[in-house]
């Protein structure tokens, strides 16, 4: 295994020696063509992690909050639009 790693690792470093001292209208292309995209990928996956471990946090609240008897959108209160209607509507005086 140790091998293995020792290969690879001089891989990555021959290929930062041959791109740290290529000429610079070499460099601009590689990073626009290559490093761009690959960021735009990282990007979407650390996204979809995000949005996944949040999603899953949320149930957790969700299920721990249903224990205690407490609702997460609207603390103490069943339905806060219930009986409320709106004095000067503005669509009731155009009729």
């Amino acid at each position: 295994m140790n091998g293995v790693v020792q290969s690879v690792r001089e891989l990555v470093d021959a290929i930062g020696q041959s791109l740290t001292s290529a000429p610079l209208w070499l460099q601009a292309p590689l990073v626009m063509i290559v490093v761009i995209p690959l960021c735009g990928v990282l990007a979407l996956a650390w996204l979809r992690i995000v949005d996944v471990s949040g999603a899953m946090g949320l149930r957790v609240f969700h299920a721990l909050s249903a224990k205690v008897g407490t609702s997460i959108k609207n603390p103490g209160r069943e339905n806060p639009a219930a009986g409320h209607e709106p004095e000067d509507s503005p669509i009731e005086k155009s009729s």
